[in-house]
């Protein structure tokens, strides 16, 4: 028996060398900073290999145990408190998962589920395929977000987020959403899959008016617009009246008042009826230069039965009391200048312009129909004696013509 026990000892040293503190297997050179040096060119180390329940099984298991655990298949450690996996990333072929808690990139005490930081540059997300290149990040300066698309010419940032703000087009809105176009249309375009009709709400990047536009097939058509003095057009895309519409108007109640206190409502059960008119108009040459000039007017449209006004050369004298509404429209005569009109009221003490009365021109112009007419329109409260006449100017030299479409009405309202 103990020449038995002699020779197994023998052989385990045949296979096991060692140095004081070191012990080699495979090996006749133990590394000295390792207790046990492990070597084969062809072999492994075998962890032993337990279930979950076989693991949760281990009696007071040492700091540092390491098992391998075959229900989930990972090694997985003993860390004094709890059994911790080697590796917290769960790999197979094509896909990886992590069930531990947050992860942080640039960052060791992630808040979230996936959180990245950097300090020295942009933070960034790409996606990308074999067409494009997207990227979700943060401004490194302004620490703004922005979504972009990364393509041969640079980041293009199309959507940012900065100071609670959102930019479409633009790396810096002013206000909470601000969409901004490099060329037509800069739009917002609503659709259904359904039909082929879509509406778009854009800039035109011409006439920098806001418009709401019909797209059939491809084809836009203005339904609507507001420009850039305030004027509104309905159907209509040029417009000279504060309210210019193509078509019916339809309202349970209108009111026309001239912004001096004085109005009149048109309502189904208040529709101010004309009782009177005057249409004064010129069929003959009328001269004037830079001075504020009389329109003299050389024939009319007037019923026989008018008594509330009459008229003479440029004045027309009211002769009852009452609300008036008075329209006049200038026809300019020669290309490249501008005409000026102005309304004039005498109650007694003199000629003086009418507020607001001035500050539209009409020119024929290289580029507008032959003789570009301007009109304005106003309810005026009238007085018996109050006189009315209007004055045309022009901005350089002298101009004379026949003003076809130049014409001075005025109404008398029930």
């Amino acid at each position: 028996m103990k020449g038995l026990t002699l020779m197994l000892v023998l052989f385990i040293c045949s296979f096991v060398k060692g140095q004081v503190g070191s012990v080699g297997i495979g090996t006749s050179a133990p590394n000295h900073s390792a207790v046990l040096d492990v070597f084969s060119s062809s072999k492994g180390i075998l962890i032993p290999r337990l279930t979950i329940p076989q693991m949760y099984g281990i009696t007071d298991p040492a700091t540092g145990l390491l098992i391998y655990q075959t229900s989930l298949n990972r090694f997985q450690y003993f860390n004094g408190t709890a059994w911790r996996p080697l590796d917290p990333w769960n790999w197979s072929r094509n896909s990886i998962c992590y069930t531990e808690g947050n992860v942080g990139i640039g960052i060791c005490n992630p808040t979230i589920l996936l959180h990245l930081r950097s300090d020295t540059s942009d933070v960034q997300l790409g996606f990308s395929n074999s067409l494009s290149k997207y990227i979700v990040g943060i401004d490194e300066t302004e620490g703004s977000f922005y979504i972009g698309e990364d393509s041969t010419n640079g980041l293009t940032k199309d959507l940012v987020i900065r100071n609670h703000r959102i930019g479409i087009g633009t790396a810096s809105p002013n206000s909470a959403l601000h969409i901004k176009g490099t060329s037509f249309p800069a739009v917002i375009r609503f659709s259904h899959n359904n039909t082929t009709k879509q509406y778009i709400v854009g800039i035109d990047e011409t006439e920098g008016s806001f418009r709401f536009y019909y797209d059939s097939l491809g084809t836009l058509k203005t339904r609507m617009l507001i420009d850039s003095a305030g004027r509104v057009g309905i159907g209509i895309v040029n417009t000279t009246a504060k309210l210019n519409v193509d078509g019916k108007l339809m309202a349970k109640e209108i009111e026309l008042n001239d912004g001096l206190g004085n109005s009149v409502v048109y309502s189904a059960a208040n529709s101010p009826a004309i009782i009177e008119a005057v249409d004064l108009y010129r069929t003959a040459n009328f001269s004037y230069n830079t001075s504020f000039t009389d329109i003299q007017w050389n024939n009319n449209r007037i019923s026989p039965a008018v008594t509330s006004m009459s008229f003479s050369g440029a004045v027309v004298t009211i002769n009852k009391t009452g609300l008036y509404q008075i329209t006049y429209a200038l026809t300019g005569e020669e290309s490249n200048k501008l005409t000026t009109t102005r309304l004039m009221k005498d109650s007694g003490s003199g000629y003086a312009e009418v507020a607001s009365s001035q500050g539209f021109a009409a020119h024929e112009g290289s580029n507008s129909i032959r003789y570009g007419t301007a009109t304005r329109t106003f309810i005026m409260l009238l007085n018996i004696g109050d006189k009315l006449k209007l004055q045309a100017k022009a901005d350089s030299g002298s101009i004379t013509g026949v003003p076809e479409g130049s014409s001075f009405t005025l109404v008398k309202l029930k």
